[in-house]
């Protein structure tokens, strides 16, 4: 039926987002606001964890806090791109200045947006919406 077909597409073209934290209260906060029928949320502590994810379940969205354990925020995104280089990458931190000098130091265009923790969950949702729309 057109109702089952729909049904199919929507759920075929859904946002698939990796959160990459090593908070594990603001990822299991993140993924209670964000949980939605058509949007899956992917969690990881480490950037080994989210390179596996991304290997593995190909999410197209990944949300990065900066300042993860023993990484250079730079490395760090030059890590996610190399493995999956379409994934849209939104950068969030306490930190503006480091948002800035990763944005910087990155080729331009590979950041789509970047959130100052800690942000409204409405913030990402809108930006979310926005990238399922393109």
């Amino acid at each position: 039926t057109t109702l089952n077909r729909l049904v199919d597409a929507a759920i075929t073209q859904q946002e698939n987002l990796l959160v990459v934290d090593d908070d594990p209260a603001f990822l299991r906060t993140l993924a209670e606001v964000l949980e939605e029928p058509v949007r899956t949320c992917l969690q990881a502590r480490s950037l080994d964890e989210a390179l596996e994810h991304l290997q593995r379940a190909t999410p197209n969205i990944v949300l990065l806090d900066l300042k993860l354990d023993h990484v250079e925020p730079r490395e760090a995104a030059l890590a996610i791109k190399e493995v999956c280089p379409a994934v849209v990458l939104i950068l969030c931190s306490g930190h503006p200045a480091m948002i800035d000098e990763t944005i910087a130091a990155l080729p331009p265009g590979w950041v789509h947006a970047s959130l100052k923790k800690p942000f409204p969950p409405e913030h990402l949702i809108g930006l979310l919406d926005a990238v399922g729309e393109r």
